[in-house]
């Protein structure tokens, strides 16, 4: 499930998916959009927070930690993916 988040920020859910094919369906995502020329911006690139539902988590707390591991992502130098699995 994809679904828009904020102004510039999206969520991928991914069900029955390890952490470690997360973190490669997220960098080929990352690689595929800085790839493209969009028509009316040009280039862009993007900066990924993953991680992964632990027991106890609920919408909150998921979203929490995958917001640090996208601004980590934007600390360490942008167009990245950052994972955090708690």
């Amino acid at each position: 499930m994809v679904a828009r988040w904020g102004g510039e920020e999206f969520v991928l859910l991914l069900v029955n998916t390890t952490p470690e094919i997360a973190g490669v369906m997220a960098e080929k995502l990352r690689m595929e959009i800085e790839a493209c020329d969009f028509p009316t911006v040009g280039k862009v690139t993007a900066s990924f927070g993953a991680t992964r539902l632990l027991d106890g988590d609920n919408l909150g707390t998921l979203i929490k930690r995958a917001d640090v591991a996208l601004y980590k992502a934007k600390k360490n130098g942008r167009n990245r993916v950052e994972m955090w699995l708690g």
